[in-house]
């Protein structure tokens, strides 16, 4: 039997990252309810380097461009913020 790890694309986004309405990388939506993510964010001031962390700001030259949906259905992940335990 052949077991495949099956690992969010919401895994390798980390950085550097901006809020837009367009232009996305990626869609993702906010759980706000007990359900489980696809990945736990903690957000912080410099060095986001691990997966989970992100750096929320202006800058033009992010690492990934990322647009708030209503509807999880149209999200290429899920996010919920946390401040501890965060990652995949």
């Amino acid at each position: 039997m052949i077991l495949a790890l099956v690992c969010s694309i919401g895994c390798s986004v980390y950085g550097d990252i901006r809020i837009v309405n367009y232009d996305q990388d990626y869609d993702v939506y906010v759980i706000t309810d007990n359900s489980i993510p696809d990945l736990k964010v903690k957000k912080v001031d410099s060095f986001p380097n691990e997966p989970g962390e992100w750096s929320i700001n202006k800058k033009i030259q992010s690492d990934y461009k990322i647009r708030f949906v209503k509807n999880k259905a149209d999200a290429d992940f899920t996010i919920k913020y946390v401040d501890r335990n965060y990652g995949c």
